[in-house]
């Protein structure tokens, strides 16, 4: 028995099926499962997803206004 090796013509994306799971409040952003949401601590309000939570945070070592 011979066993061959069959070349895969398009790369594998685990993420071409995902459905966002919700939105993050504050910037829109589609959120997926796994994806970092901050909460206020002992609340359930939330802060912002990774994204905009780090896009305040470069804004802020730039000298602008985080609002």
């Amino acid at each position: 028995m011979e066993l061959h090796y069959v070349g895969i013509s398009a790369a594998f994306d685990p993420y071409a099926q995902a459905r966002p799971v919700g939105r993050c409040a504050e910037c829109g952003a589609a959120l997926y499962d796994g994806d970092r949401v901050y909460y206020g601590r002992g609340t359930d309000h939330m802060l912002g997803c990774g994204q905009c939570i780090d896009a305040g945070f470069a804004r802020e070592e730039q000298g602008g206004s985080h609002a």
